[in-house]
């Protein structure tokens, strides 16, 4: 069992919790979905010999994924030539116009999640979406690639929109909810995370729920990456000459679906704030 699953199993059975109506809901909806899966499978039985020629996406041993543990090179570069070729005939001016460069329009911080992506997401096409993706989608001043990220997507590739996305069920943040030490550099990343845990205690032992509480941290801890953000020079920059929007959502691994989460414009119109992370070439001496 993994690390993951064996702090969310810790919380999930912490005698102090009352979540007996939880599991049960739980276990309808997952009732409901092994039927809806075995009429997929069914289906899918009946019209094996048509598809098996197209892709591996229907083989015992990953379905319902693409690859599998044992999947070869081979595999994934057979799916890469099927899904190009899918791509040049639903949308042909896709790689013409990546083949002359990159001009994306937003900026999506992310997490390393298997299970969440912006394409995915989004369903957006190549060329769209400047991507930084880490465990547990952090902004930290100490992490040179997310300073980097900012730096390139705001002043070179002058993106409109940053995303900020968090989701359900997160690794990091079930790490940072536990005290279970899992290893010096991850224990040391998610380092922000139990610091905004320690900023919400009362709000968070208020939850009795494990999966609700985990879902509010992974909230707070996008807002907190939002905060961050706002402070880099770049975007101070741009947003003071209303060239970028920034957002916060959080994508649910059950439904699929992203939420907004409201953020707060306390210092947005602040120009004293704004002035102290604003830098420029010449500055303005010390007050």
């Amino acid at each position: 069992m993994g690390i993951n699953n064996i702090i969310r199993f810790e919380h999930a059975n912490d005698p102090t919790i009352e979540n007996k109506h939880h599991h049960h809901k739980h276990k309808q909806i997952e009732d409901e979905e092994n039927l809806l899966q075995k009429d997929l499978l069914n289906n899918n039985n009946s019209s094996t010999s048509s598809l098996s020629s197209q892709s591996t996406y229907e083989s015992s041993d990953s379905y319902p994924f693409q690859f599998s543990r044992d999947s070869s090179l081979q595999d994934f570069l057979k799916s890469n030539k099927q899904a190009t070729d899918n791509l040049k005939i639903r949308n042909p001016e896709i790689l013409e116009r990546s083949g002359k460069g990159q001009s994306p329009h937003t900026l999506w911080i992310g997490c390393s999640d298997s299970r969440i992506n912006e394409c995915t997401a989004l369903g957006c096409q190549p060329g769209e979406i400047f991507t930084l993706r880490n465990i547990a989608n952090l902004i930290s001043y100490q992490d040179f690639s997310s300073m980097s990220a900012l730096k390139f997507a705001i002043d070179v590739l002058k993106v409109r929109k940053i995303i900020v996305c968090g989701h359900t069920d997160c690794g990091g943040v079930w790490a940072s909810l536990s005290s279970k030490k899992i290893g010096d550099v991850l224990d040391s990343w998610l380092t922000p995370i139990r610091q905004i845990r320690a900023q919400n205690l009362n709000l968070l032992k208020s939850i009795n729920d494990p999966f609700e509480r985990c879902s509010k941290l992974s909230e707070l801890n996008v807002l907190n990456s939002i905060n961050q953000v706002k402070k880099h020079s770049s975007f101070v920059s741009a947003f003071k000459n209303g060239d970028i929007e920034i957002y916060g959502l959080i994508y649910d691994v059950k439904t699929g679906y992203l939420t907004e989460l409201e953020l707060s414009d306390e210092f947005d119109n602040n120009d004293d704030f704004n002035d102290v992370f604003h830098l420029n070439e010449h500055g303005d001496g010390y007050h």
